[in-house]
């Protein structure tokens, strides 16, 4: 049975142990009984227990990544190892990065989260943790996201003063090639990813949620799945990653129309277009610089009468001289064989 005089003594204990610590916290924010509320007190009971308990443990680092979206039907998802050799930072990014790593240092929001991890992890290490890989009948698509204090500022400024040296495609106009607003997001045609900086390959896209979330995008062959997939991208998620949240990002964004669509897909279309003209050019290049090698110096040599056959003129024609003594033809001088001892072209 319950000892009823023993709970009735814990419980005027604890009224008067209660009753102690409400005056004493009262006296020592200056206050007397009745200036300090309830309210007040209960708050102060709630950080001292939670001082004393200690901060909540911190979960893992989610990474930008696991917010791209899973493979379509009939596509696999898999994690991308870029070629071997291949570096971190294409030559065009080295301007961002420097702009970047100042600002990186004094970032509050630098420490304890995906940007706070090493800055020079290698190109593999970088790839794993960034990029997904879709492989499917139609072609094949890379999406990266990261977290990257300050990027889309440096962005913002490279555009404004220095837009040649910017990772985008530019217009005779110099204005940027825009691709459209997908989840609030801009995206432009850009010169190459952070792996590959060929410039032939078909699409390479890149986009920014405020100032510190880098989304880029490669697609060979299927513009329609990369659009999907770049729909299908959680952006509020992404926009949470950040200390300060962009506004108009995902579901508050301006709805995708059928026109930004098209739009999109044609804008696509003249990517790939342009790569396979690009790509068509350099291979005519390199095959008639092949071919006209050997031609080229057969023909500097007949110019110069170094490649004339004995008894023959520049042009290979045939001719003996009186009493059938064949000549040799070097720098269009003629010359005996049989005058021993007296070199050609000398008097």
């Amino acid at each position: 049975m319950i000892n009823k005089f023993a709970l009735g003594f814990a419980v005027v204990a604890a009224i008067a142990v209660a009753g102690v610590d409400y005056i004493s916290q009262a006296q020592a924010l200056g206050k007397g009984p009745g200036e300090f509320s309830i309210s007040d007190y209960t708050q102060s009971v709630t950080s001292r227990v939670g001082t004393l308990v200690g901060p909540e443990p911190v979960g893992p680092v989610v990474m930008a990544k696991s917010h791209l979206p899973e493979a379509p039907d009939g596509w696999e998802r898999r994690s991308w190892t870029p070629p071997e050799g291949a570096t971190s930072a294409a030559a065009g990014l080295l301007a961002l990065k420097d702009s970047l790593m100042s600002k990186l240092t004094a970032s509050p929001e630098a420490s304890g989260d995906e940007a706070s991890m090493d800055a020079e992890l290698t190109a593999a290490a970088r790839a794993d943790r960034n990029i997904w890989e879709y492989i499917g009948p139609t072609g094949t698509i890379r999406l990266s996201a990261a977290l990257v204090p300050s990027a889309g500022e440096a962005f913002a400024e490279m555009m404004a003063n220095d837009p040649e040296a910017a990772n985008v495609v530019l217009r005779s106009s110099g204005r940027p090639v825009e691709m459209g607003e997908i989840g609030g997001v801009t995206y432009y045609a850009a010169k190459h990813d952070e792996f590959d900086s060929s410039g032939e390959k078909p699409i390479f896209l890149r986009g920014y949620i405020g100032n510190d979330i880098v989304i880029t995008a490669y697609a060979d062959g299927d513009s329609k799945t990369l659009l999907d997939l770049l729909l299908a991208i959680d952006y509020d998620a992404l926009n949470a990653m950040q200390a300060k949240p962009a506004w108009d990002i995902g579901s508050d964004a301006r709805p995708f129309s059928d026109r930004k669509r098209a739009t999109f897909l044609k804008r696509a279309g003249q990517l790939e277009r342009a790569a396979a003209k690009s790509s068509a050019r350099t291979a005519k290049a390199d095959t008639a610089v092949k071919d006209s090698g050997p031609q080229r110096l057969t023909a500097q040599g007949k110019q110069g009468g170094l490649f004339t056959g004995v008894g023959g003129d520049a042009a290979g024609n045939s001719e003996r001289a009186d009493g059938g003594v064949k000549r040799l033809n070097l720098n269009s001088d003629a010359c005996r064989t049989s005058s021993v001892g007296k070199f050609c072209g000398s008097n």
